[in-house]
């Protein structure tokens, strides 16, 4: 009896290391990152005003307001232009504003080369308390990686989060296309 206990409690425990090790894939820490210096010279600290949707978000910087485009990422749209509703897109608005929303300390950080996208929204790669916003959303398959080219800060961390997502059918991967 005690020998079967053993082996299952030893066939659980390795069960839970396994699974721990799966979900242990993260982004470098930020914090790290903005310690060494930022890849840009630009790093604000701003305040949260309001969510519009999963990669678009108003901040305050002092008394000039920020309209941000979450750089990297297209999360799903609310709408589209037929007025058809994605039901992930919600989610990714709920996940992305609590990220932000909860959080002590939030960072916008800039590139010199991509400061704003066609509509004129400032792009910037968003850490809330020194987690990258961007990388959490795309590991969650809450959305897909976007805009990217070789000079993208953070281009590395975001395709290893897709690859995770699309592996193991994460939100917007489920269906697996």
């Amino acid at each position: 009896m005690k020998r079967r206990f053993f082996w299952g409690l030893a066939i659980v425990l390795f069960g839970v290391l396994v699974l721990t090790r799966l979900y242990r894939v993260h982004a470098p820490d930020p914090a790290e990152v903005l310690i060494n210096g930022p890849k840009t010279g630009q790093v604000r600290k701003v305040t949260l005003d309001y969510c519009v949707d999963g990669d678009t978000m108003y901040f305050s910087a002092g008394s000039e307001e920020l309209k941000v485009r979450f750089a990297g990422i297209d999360a799903p749209e609310l709408e589209d232009e037929s007025g058809v509703r994605d039901p992930l897109a919600a989610k990714a608005k709920e996940r992305a504003c609590n990220l932000v929303r909860g959080a002590k300390e939030i960072l916008l950080e800039t590139q010199e080369d991509d400061l704003y996208d066609r509509y004129g929204r400032l792009l910037a790669w968003v850490f809330a308390d020194r987690e990258l916003v961007q990388y959490q959303l795309v590991y969650e398959g809450l959305a897909d990686t976007k805009y990217l080219n070789e000079t993208s800060l953070y281009r590395k961390e975001l395709l290893e989060a897709m690859r995770y997502a699309r592996k193991y059918k994460r939100g917007i991967w489920e269906t697996g296309e």
